[in-house]
């Protein structure tokens, strides 16, 4: 029950990033759109910035939807494909898609990571 309790928990706090997102809202000076946080995104692993907030943010948003998509059979991401290799393919989907620039960040990275690595059933 305390595991349920506590992914549902995380859920809504998923949400409602997602929603601030989509809705591009500025959240302490933060530009949390899904243009701005696709350039950070790119930005901060081209640099090498581990230090950088953005860099945990973008990872955590990735990974997120990326371990809720695997789980669900939807992502199904080859051990070797690095960090940069997924921010490359959300880059790619992001400049090749325009009109999807006002949904979520979040959901410009399973439609990325969808396209790219899709699961392959027999």
């Amino acid at each position: 029950m305390k595991f349920i309790k506590s992914f549902a928990l995380i859920c809504l706090q998923f949400s409602v990033i997602s929603s601030a997102i989509a809705q591009q809202v500025r959240l302490d000076g933060l530009d949390l759109s899904t243009q701005a946080l696709n350039k950070e995104c790119l930005y901060s692993y081209q640099t090498n910035n581990h230090s950088s907030f953005n860099r945990g943010l973008c990872l955590g948003i990735i990974l997120g939807v990326e371990d809720n998509a695997s789980y669900d059979k939807k992502i199904c991401i080859p051990s070797n494909v690095t960090i940069e290799e997924r921010l490359k393919a959300i880059n790619s989907f992001v400049r090749n898609n325009p009109s999807k620039r006002h949904a979520s960040f979040a959901s410009n990275v399973y439609d990325a990571l969808f396209k790219e690595w899709p699961c392959a059933f027999k």
